[in-house]
């Protein structure tokens, strides 16, 4: 076996052990995914609306969201989710499946938010 050869497996085996441990790390820290559509509240708070979850404020999250607009369905990887109204996690990585729109948002959801002050 050439040294190039060598080179590249010992490149690719660190590449996939980086990946691995960064799996453990996450799965070992209590963290989740959840998915739902997304919400920008009032003050640039942003949401996401799950169907298994219901409302969850992401706070402190390490991902930018302006690039998502109301209704966008996303896959979001976060902390544990505090039990508060509306319930609280940070965001580690998020990936948008589908495009959408605010209509896409359960119309009881905007209203019981609504209610609360959390949107116009």
């Amino acid at each position: 076996m050439g040294k190039a050869l060598k080179v590249g497996i010992a490149i690719l085996a660190t590449i996939v052990l980086l990946c691995a441990g960064g799996l453990i790390y996450f799965y070992s820290h209590g963290t989740q995914t959840v998915s739902g559509r997304f919400l920008r509240a009032k003050n640039g708070i942003t949401m996401i609306i799950s169907e298994k979850s219901g409302t969850i404020q992401l706070t402190g999250s390490e991902v930018n969201f302006d690039k998502y607009s109301d209704g966008d369905k996303l896959i979001v990887r976060c902390d544990e989710i505090l039990e508060t109204y509306p319930a609280m996690t940070k965001a580690y990585i998020c990936f948008r499946t589908e495009k959408g729109d605010i209509s896409d948002i359960p119309a009881k959801e905007l209203d019981s938010l609504r209610e609360l002050g959390w949107t116009d």
